[in-house]
């Protein structure tokens, strides 16, 4: 039972030799922090077990096997090293003494402890992302075996057992504890240390008077403390136990950034421009491109532009075969001339129908002819004064005599002639 307790604390220091086999990253990212501690405490000590006593001693006495829930003191020192932050090793002192009162009960014994101890230090706080909630409070958790030996009174021991072979007592033994940390600054914190020792060689009870007799743990004690932490070595950023400040900064910088994203909508919620004809866009939007397409239509000589398109041709309007109203491809061709008018009040206009080479003279002369007063009549119903507009049909196109359907579809038009 005991060799697998201290296989079980070794655990800790194989997983480490692990993990520091599969990093391959030559790049440190802990450069400037201080990876040295040195750790010093005191505080009150208690053992749980094992006792002699109580039993009555010869002549009817009553012997207490210790009185209070502390019986004695400890004094701790450590040297911490941090391989990174969230892992380190410490070797660490204690010595803890311990005694009953005289006044509390007939049998007296005055025994100490004196351990050394190899210890695992894990990071919890770092572990666990402390740093999302505090940067003042950290968490060590540590585990560990150890060396130790027990002193005690040899008069007790030859007294209640009959042996005269010494007053000490080889240890070996293990420990596990935790220490909550609060910074006092970049290079110093205070610490607490819940340490428990498990004793597992130990011969002599704590009492000195007889021999242990349990099996597999021998012996329990509790050692409370508290003292400092400072940190060693070179590095201006300080110790590496709240390297996590460094995430916290990014971290707080972006809340801070997502704080301020968050009240700009909220008062953009709040101030809401209006926004008149529902169409998405506010009026002040709106407004604005209006008056920049009105500033740039006032400066442009559309008159100029139109007249050459007109004069050159290329307003012109188109028909399907046999129908005398422009089809959808002169829409744009129609809007343009409707423009020019509004533009241009001083400006009339001739319209001239013509049609492809299919068909009789009559039956053309007619069709272009109504092909030109649909279009006067469109013009007018666009708010065209009718004084500016006239219209007459050409019959067959001259230029376009082809009858290939490509050819014809460039004979079935409606032309504008300015007068």
């Amino acid at each position: 039972m005991k060799n697998y307790l201290l296989l079980l604390l070794l655990c800790p220091f194989l997983l480490f030799a692990q993990e520091q086999e599969m990093e391959t990253s030559s790049e440190d990212p802990f450069e400037g922090y201080q990876k040295w501690n040195l750790e010093l405490g005191v505080g009150a000590t208690n053992v749980a077990r094992a006792w002699s006593f109580p039993q009555t001693l010869p002549g009817g006495q009553r012997v207490n096997a210790i009185s209070g829930l502390f019986s004695g003191y400890n004094f701790n020192a450590g040297i911490r090293y941090n391989f990174n932050d969230k892992f380190g090793l410490r070797v660490k002192g204690l010595y803890a003494t311990f005694s009953e009162d005289p006044d509390q009960s007939d049998f007296t014994f005055d025994s100490s402890y004196l351990q050394a101890n190899i210890e695992a230090v894990f990071n919890v706080g770092n572990l666990l992302d402390f740093y999302t909630w505090t940067d003042k409070f950290n968490l060590q958790m540590y585990a560990g075996p150890g060396y130790g030996h027990h002193f005690y009174d040899e008069t007790n021991l030859e007294r209640f057992s009959g042996r005269t072979d010494g007053d000490a007592d080889n240890v070996f033994h293990a420990v596990f504890g935790f220490t909550p940390m609060y910074k006092i600054s970049e290079t110093v914190s205070l610490r607490a240390d819940a340490q428990t020792a498990f004793t597992f060689t130990q011969d002599i009870n704590w009492d000195g008077a007889t021999e242990v007799t349990t099996r597999a743990v021998d012996g329990l004690m509790f050692n409370l403390s508290i003292g400092l932490s400072i940190s060693l070595g070179e590095g201006d950023k300080g110790s590496i136990d709240w390297y996590y400040k460094d995430d916290a900064a990014e971290m707080n910088a972006l809340r801070d950034e997502l704080s301020e994203l968050e009240d700009r909508v909220v008062a953009l919620e709040e101030d809401k421009p209006e926004d008149s004809d529902n169409d998405g866009v506010p009026d002040v939007i709106n407004n604005y491109v209006q008056n920049y397409v009105n500033d740039k239509m006032d400066n442009l000589d559309v008159g100029g532009t139109a007249n050459s398109l007109i004069e050159d041709g290329y307003i012109r309007l188109f028909f399907d075969f046999n129908d005398d109203m422009p089809n959808t491809a002169s829409t744009s061709d129609l809007a343009s001339l409707v423009h020019f008018l509004e533009n241009n009040p001083d400006a009339k206009i001739e319209l001239i129908g013509t049609t492809d080479v299919l068909g009789s003279d009559a039956y053309n002369d007619k069709l272009s002819q109504n092909r030109a007063k649909n279009v006067h009549d469109i013009l007018v119903e666009a708010g065209i004064d009718e004084s500016r507009l006239s219209h007459r049909g050409n019959g067959e196109n001259s230029v376009y005599t082809s009858k290939n359907e490509y050819i014809r579809m460039l004979a079935r038009t409606v032309t504008v002639k300015i007068q």
